[in-house]
């Protein structure tokens, strides 16, 4: 297994652009963590 194969894959653009504003803005902290659990899909994709 190469370094590279166990490294999720790059989130696409379209998914960065609508996540990342929404963990910026999160100042609750468990709305930071759903958030994050969100995310998770896309970066197992």
């Amino acid at each position: 297994i190469s370094f590279q194969q166990m490294l999720p894959p790059p989130l696409p653009p379209t998914a960065k652009a609508k996540v990342a504003p929404a963990i910026a803005i999160s100042t609750n902290k468990e709305a930071a963590l759903a958030d994050k659990e969100s995310i998770k899909p896309f970066a197992k994709a």
